[in-house]
């Protein structure tokens, strides 16, 4: 959070990658049973769980000055892929 990685001209979004990749085993019981989730409530700041093309989406909508709720910009550039049956 210190790193204030975010988009110039909006401050107020900031990003972090949280990942549980890599886990290492005495701490799957923390990743999968709730406690990390819990633990990330308890955070001063709003998370919003991303895919790495929505992280794309966002840096550029903030890039272009888009305000308000993130979750509305998810798709700002590049849309979902296509889902295959």
């Amino acid at each position: 959070m210190r790193q204030r990685i975010g988009v110039a001209g909006r401050p107020d979004w900031v990003f972090v990658k949280v990942h549980t990749h890599g886990c290492q085993e005495r701490n799957f019981d923390a990743a999968l049973d709730g406690t990390l989730h819990e633990a990330l409530q308890r955070l001063p700041h709003k998370l919003h769980y991303v895919t790495a093309r929505e992280v794309f989406n966002l840096v550029k909508a903030a890039e272009a000055g888009q305000h308000g709720d993130p979750n509305r910009l998810r798709d700002f550039v590049l849309p979902p892929p296509p889902v295959r049956r």
